[in-house]
């Protein structure tokens, strides 16, 4: 680890833009700001350094959005930063909560540090190598090879130059830290240390470790579905990309075509391939560079980035019978495509330059450059899953695209009354599942208790034959160990009915199809997973006799909805709070999953779409029909028959078990982008529909709440909850399309409240502090 870092890091009572004259924009807003004090529960005091920290000409409304964050002493306090909007003639916009702390001089604990900004550096590298997720490694029977290749993975920390702040932390201190972040290889940390004990005091990971693979379902037809495409400007150079064009979201949803000339002229000036000063025949240009990463070693590999002559032709095939590797240039182009989509269309919507957006060359239009995203399809560092690494500006985004396991085919082959193929899923321990026989239901001597948590209670014959266990009592590694032990080929575990509760206690019960969790290196048989409907047919039936075969493996880079999730957490975290700093999203009650389904969502919409219709997450990774359930606690719809969740699920359910349970943060983000999802669909209903998703000044429902989603995000403040995002889409349209008959209101205040409102996040809901879920 090296630590770079010299005097800058100890002149910290220089404000974040100090200027000898400060613009008229950052003081109207400051003095707006203290104006509000007695209605925000604030202290004149409290208020009384107030630092911009980012100030910026916003295009799509025309107003000067600056960023405050509150100092004491002159010493940043960690997480205020918070927006105010400045029009042209002096007006302000912000919103109705506020990042802001209150009692800074009762509670800031020191004005010095005790610890040295070196040591800082070494006790945040000593806590972030703890907290790092393990580096994936398949390990061979070779214990040198092994050692070496762990060795090569060890993770170099490099930091930046550590800066004190004051850290806001529970019970209510405001403790004197250095803030720093570490980089190391796919990693990206901000970590405060305490300036006076040396202790971390919280560590935020700036990589989006996103968990799309919590399901598997069984297989479906690859049969396409007829998609439209909104008509676009030309640019110089003319491309082509053989890709399953927007608005279908994968090959279960559209075709293959050879799509011509997709970049936006305004958004990609000089088209996909040119920087303005260098040329590229690759997947490689001015917003993205695209290329395979199978050694997991964070740079392209060799060839890996399919050419497409000089007249930029990117014709690969996919044949979905050959698997992840064959289709590999494929991947590679219809990530490039995607990635490049979504940054136009954002683009249009202001996250432009000036807004941090990922572009080598800025065109002198504001903002740092040098900072194209990096598309690395098929990452070797992991599977069943997908992440997004997002620096400041000026420093290049990384999208790890994962490959996907298939699970089994599992089928029914007797007797002929529930004979057929069912959704299923495998383990993470033993072999692949793969079997044939006679299957059996374990039953202990009482013939009462269908478990297998023990070998005693597995009095049943199981030897060469295939065993039917209830979920529910041990672990899946004990249960197939069990049977195993008892002589058995192969495990089939069925989920357990929740109405049972004293052995049917964890998440995802009854009819939800999970892959098992566990390690293990002792189980030789296959194992599979089914629904409680499944396991209970077979239980009641006799000589049932099933196979389960592995199924092919598909890629995320075919999945559109995952690459503009991923790419949505770019977005939001350099958007949030109007401060492109990246770290305002660390708080447990943040968004951030929500805002990057909903982007998601938005541009895989098509014509003859209904508010109604299910819209499920990640379905083609799924292997599930495009009308599955997707990866989510339920689909995306604003019919509450389909979705019924509010905030109050979030209230009493983040981070527990059962049935309604919410994982943190993506099922947290889920209720988010379902309150968003039924406020688009109510400004549709309002305003119509239209497919073209690059017209941003369009008066169209969908191109409304995109201007809504963009801007929100830009007005609300560092560390948010609902109430705060609420707030900001409201401060967004009263910004973007202020009413003129109704002061203080946008023009789609009704439908925003009513959406919000009917998710549990209406005029008399509070979220308390956002740095706990619950």
């Amino acid at each position: 680890m090296r630590g770079r870092f010299g005097l800058l890091a100890l002149l910290l009572t220089l404000p974040a833009l100090a200027s000898a004259q400060e613009s008229r924009a950052v003081q109207t807003a400051r003095a707006a700001v203290r104006a509000s004090v007695a209605a925000r529960s604030l202290a004149p005091t409290d208020l009384a350094d107030l630092a911009p920290t980012n100030v910026v000409q916003d295009r799509r409304s025309g107003a000067t959005i600056v960023a405050l964050t509150q100092r004491h002493h002159g010493v940043e306090v960690w997480g205020t930063t918070t927006p105010v909007a400045v029009g042209a003639t002096g007006e302000t916009v912000m919103t109705a909560t506020t990042a802001f702390e209150s009692g800074l001089t009762a509670r800031a604990n020191a004005a010095q540090p005790a610890v040295a900004a070196s040591a800082a550096i070494g006790q945040a590298e000593a806590h972030v190598r703890r907290l790092a997720p393990a580096p994936y490694l398949v390990l061979t029977d070779d214990a040198a090879a092994d050692a070496a290749a762990l060795a090569a993975l060890t993770v170099r920390y490099t930091s930046d130059a550590p800066r004190l702040v004051y850290q806001p932390v529970a019970g209510g201190a405001l403790r004197l830290a250095w803030a720093l972040t570490l980089t190391g290889g796919s990693e990206l940390w901000a970590v405060r240390v305490d300036a006076q004990t040396g202790a971390v005091l919280a560590a935020d990971d700036l990589v989006a470790h996103d968990t799309w693979g919590e399901a598997a379902r069984g297989p479906v037809s690859l049969a396409p579905l007829a998609g439209a495409r909104a008509a676009l400007g030309t640019v110089s150079a003319p491309s082509s990309y053989r890709v399953v064009g927007m608005p279908a979201e994968s090959p279960n949803h559209g075709a293959f075509s050879l799509v011509a000339n997709p970049a936006n002229a305004a958004a990609s000036r000089n088209g996909w391939h040119d920087t303005g000063t260098t040329q590229y025949t690759i997947t490689r240009g001015n917003n993205a560079y695209a290329y395979l990463d199978r050694d997991q070693n964070n740079a392209p590999d060799a060839g890996s980035s399919p050419d497409g002559g000089a007249a930029l032709v990117f014709d690969s095939t996919f044949d979905p019978a050959q698997g992840v590797v064959a289709n590999a240039s494929a991947a590679v182009t219809s990530v490039f495509y995607w990635g490049n989509i979504v940054h136009d269309v954002t683009w249009h919507y202001g996250f432009d330059e000036t807004s941090a957006n990922f572009q080598t060359n800025n065109f002198g239009l504001g903002g740092n450059g040098n900072d194209a995203v990096l598309l690395e399809a098929l990452d070797g560092s992991g599977t069943d899953n997908a992440n997004f690494s997002t620096p400041p500006d000026g420093g290049a985004g990384r999208m790890q695209m994962y490959e996907w396991t298939a699970p089994p085919l599992f089928t029914v082959t007797a007797p002929a009354s529930i004979a057929g193929t069912y959704a299923s899923a495998g383990a993470q321990f033993g072999p692949p599942p793969a079997f044939a026989g006679n299957l059996v239901y374990v039953a202990d001597a009482a013939g009462t208790v269908h478990t297998g948590c023990t070998v005693a209670s597995i009095a049943t014959n199981v030897t060469g034959k295939i065993a039917l266990i209830e979920r529910g009592g041990c672990t899946f590694v004990l249960k197939v160990q069990n049977a195993q032990a008892k002589g058995a080929i192969g495990v089939v575990v069925h989920n357990c009915n929740s109405d049972n509760v004293t052995t049917c206690t964890g998440a995802n019960p009854d009819e939800a199809v999970i892959t098992m969790g566990g390690t293990a290196t002792d189980v030789t048989i296959p194992s599979a997973f089914v629904a409680l409907s499944t396991g209970e047919a077979m239980a009641g039936a006799t000589g049932v006799a099933v196979t389960a075969s592995v199924g092919i493996n598909r890629d995320s880079d075919f999945d559109a909805g995952i690459i503009a999730h991923e790419y949505g957490h770019g977005i939001s975290n350099r958007l949030i709070a109007g401060s492109s700093s990246t770290s305002c999203l660390g708080n447990l009650e943040q968004m951030g999953e929500g805002w990057s389904d909903y982007i998601g969502l938005m541009l895989t919409q098509r014509p003859g779409d209904t508010g109604g219709q299910r819209r499920g997450v990640g379905t083609y990774v799924q292997f599930e029909p495009t009308a599955g359930d997707g990866i989510r606690p339920a689909p995306y719809s604003t019919d509450f028959a389909v979705n019924d969740y509010t905030y109050q699920d979030v209230i009493s359910g983040a981070g527990g078990t059962g049935a309604r349970a919410l994982s943190i943060p993506h099922g947290l983000g889920f209720v988010w982008a379902s309150a968003m999802w039924d406020m688009t669909w109510n400004l549709i209903t309002a305003h119509g529909y239209s497919p073209d998703v690059y017209n941003a000044e369009g008066t169209a429902g969908n191109q409304i709440a995109l201007n809504l989603y963009a801007t929100g995000l830009k007005l609300t403040g560092c560390n948010p909850g609902f109430v705060s995002g609420r707030d900001g889409i409201l401060a967004a349209d009263r910004l973007l399309y202020p009413d003129p008959a109704r002061p203080g209101e946008g023009m789609h205040y009704a439908e925003i409240w009513r959406a919000f409102a009917g998710r549990g996040v209406g005029e008399g809901a509070s979220q308390g502090s956002p740095a706990s879920a619950t």
